[in-house]
Order: C-alpha cells, then sequence, then structure tokens
C-alpha cells in the first residue's frame, strides 16, 4: 500500500509539473486528436484573409496609376495654355496699345470741340447782348421820335411825357413780374435817360440791374447796381442794390465779396422782409 501510495504521488507530481511547464511557455501546443484537420483548416482560412487583404491593395494602385495618369494629362493641357498665352501675348500688348491711342485721340478731339464749342457759346452770347443792346437802342429812339412827334404845348407835353414814362415803367415791372426779363430789360433801357424824372431815375437803373440778374449776365447787373449805390445814395433802392451786389457776386463764385455787400446791407437799416433774405443768403453762403 505504501508503494501505491509512492506511485500515485509521483504520478500526481509529474502531472504537476507537466501543468506548470505549459502555463509558463504560453505558447507550448499540446497535440490532440484531429491535429492534421485543423491544420489544414487554418491554413485555408489564412490563405483567404492574404486575399482578401491583397485585393485592395490591389485595387488602390490601380486607382493611384489612372490619377497619375490624368494629372500627366492635365500638365500637358496647362503647358499647351501657357505656350498659348505666351504666343498671344504680343497680340494682346498691341491691341491695348491701339486702344490707348484711340482713346487718347478721342479725348483730344473732344477736348478740342469742346473748346471751340465754348468759344462758339462765348460768340454767340456777346452777339445776342450786341443784338439786344441795338434793340434797346432802337425802342429808346422810337421811343423819343414819338415824344418829339407830338405837336402840342409845353405844359401839355410835360404832362404828356410823365405820364407816359410812369405808364412805361409799369409796363416794364408787370413784364418783370411775368418773368418776362429780356422785354422788362429793353423797356427799363428806354427810360434810362434825363427825361425820366429824377424820383424814378434810380428805380429805374435799379431794374435794369435785376433784370441782368436774372438773365445771369451777374457783371452788368454788378455796374449797375454800383451806378444806384454810389449816385443815389439818398434814393430807396441803395440797400437793394448792395443785397443785389452780394448775389451777384455769389452767383460769380467771389463769396468774401459777396459777403462783405451783404454786411454792408445790413448796416443800412434795411427793411424787416429785407434783412430776412439778407441773412438766409449769408447763412446759405456760409454754409
Amino acid at each position: 500500500m505504501n508503494l501505491s501510495f509512492k506511485k500515485i504521488r509521483v504520478l500526481l507530481y509529474i502531472t504537476f509539473i507537466f501543468i506548470a511547464s505549459i502555463s509558463f511557455s504560453g505558447c507550448a501546443w499540446i497535440p490532440f486528436w484531429g491535429e492534421d484537420e485543423d491544420e489544414v483548416e487554418l491554413e485555408s482560412e489564412l490563405a483567404e484573409f492574404e486575399e482578401s487583404e491583397l485585393s485592395p491593395a490591389d485595387d488602390l494602385r490601380a486607382e493611384l496609376k489612372t490619377l497619375q495618369s490624368q494629372q500627366e494629362d492635365s500638365q500637358l493641357k496647362l503647358e499647351e495654355l501657357e505656350e498659348s498665352v505666351i504666343s498671344m501675348s504680343p497680340r494682346v500688348k498691341e491691341v491695348e496699345e491701339f486702344k490707348k491711342e484711340v482713346a487718347g485721340n478721342l479725348e483730344a478731339q473732344m477736348e478740342k470741340e469742346s473748346a471751340e464749342m465754348e468759344i462758339l457759346k462765348d460768340t454767340v452770347n456777346k452777339l445776342e447782348s450786341q443784338i439786344q443792346d441795338l434793340k434797346d437802342t432802337i425802342n429808346e429812339m422810337e421811343f423819343e421820335a414819338k415824344l418829339r412827334s407830338t405837336p402840342k404845348p409845353r405844359r401839355t407835353l410835360r404832362r404828356a411825357s410823365g405820364s407816359s414814362v410812369k405808364n412805361n415803367y409799369d409796363k416794364a415791372l408787370r413784364l418783370f413780374n411775368i418773368k418776362q426779363y429780356k422785354e422788362s430789360l429793353s423797356v427799363f433801357k428806354s427810360l434810362d435817360n434825363r427825361r425820366t424824372q429824377a424820383s424814378l431815375r434810380d428805380n429805374v437803373i435799379f431794374w435794369i440791374g435785376q433784370c441782368y440778374s436774372k438773365l445771369e449776365d451777374y457783371e452788368k447787373a454788378i455796374e449797375k447796381f454800383n451806378v444806384v449805390a454810389d449816385e443815389y445814395g439818398s434814393g430807396n433802392k441803395v440797400v437793394d442794390s448792395l443785397f443785389g451786389i452780394g448775389v451777384a457776386y455769389n452767383a460769380l463764385g467771389e463769396k468774401s465779396k459777396a459777403l462783405d455787400y451783404l454786411d454792408q446791407a445790413l448796416n443800412k437799416r434795411p427793411s424787416p422782409q429785407l434783412k430776412r433774405k439778407i441773412n438766409m443768403k449769408i447763412k446759405e453762403i456760409e454754409g
């Protein structure tokens, strides 16, 4: 019995050692029944896995090849386009130079025609002014001829003359009020003579200046307004004339002169209505 126990203990010890060796080796392989079949199956699965892994790699290589081919084609097209651009550059430069030349010629021609047009406008304006002066002179001569042709005694003639002057003065004012400035100017200029009574003379000159101002002939307007301010200082149109000079200078772009004459007009104690107009014009000029 002791011998059997020893045999069993030895068998258990060998079994323990065998199991321990398997545990510590980690990769030890103990063949069992059916080893050959399992090995064949594992080899088959491994082959399928390798095939499945190799197939995407081949696809990627094919796609990469296609992309490289497309890139080469694109590079060739780009080089062709660059060559075309280089070959067309001289022609493009010629066209641009031609356009610049044509534009320069057109601009020069337009400037020349514009200058000629301005000269023609000035000439036309001068001729129109001369024609108007001639018409005014003719009207004045006709007016004088009418006065001389009436065979009446002196007292009657004076009364008729005074009445005729007043009628023409009122007519000129009516024409001015309905904005018939050229016709109004013509009548007022016919009254600018010694036969017009002294009480109306400064008014006649003032309204001539107003007509010139409305017709935008500001230099002549300033000339007439200055006559009223300088020669008829005690008249009732001095402040209006100073205001008219300020307006005319402002229209000519001479703002400092315009403000100077408007200040002079304010210092002359204008009527409330005219004072408002002067202050409004000063604010307009000063901005």
